[in-house]
């Protein structure tokens, strides 16, 4: 496991769409998190592949400093936050002012 920040991604000012932030999100999640889980992607089941707390917290963090938004830790559960898409979406929700 790196540490957060260990490669550089330009901070973003617009709320992120679904596409931007599964990249984004598969980007931090296969460099930083989850560095050995062959075919990583959008439906992988993150917590399956060895997401735990600190990389939950990780992923948390990268998304406030690249984004600029916080998701509502009310809504992180394993039914919403499981894979990519969950937590694109939980991005979109919040980015728009949802969340």
């Amino acid at each position: 496991m790196r540490e957060s920040g260990s490669f550089s991604l330009p901070k973003m000012t617009a709320s992120p769409d679904l596409q931007t932030s599964r990249a984004f999100l598969l980007e931090v999640l296969s460099k930083e998190i989850l560095e050995n889980i062959p075919d990583l992607d959008e439906r992988t089941d993150l917590f399956d592949a060895g997401m735990d707390s600190l990389g939950t917290m990780q992923l948390l963090v990268r998304i406030e400093q690249h984004f600029g938004i916080q998701l509502p830790a009310a809504r992180l559960t394993r039914e919403n936050a499981s894979t990519v898409e969950g937590w694109a979406s939980l991005m979109i929700e919040a980015g728009q002012g949802n969340g």
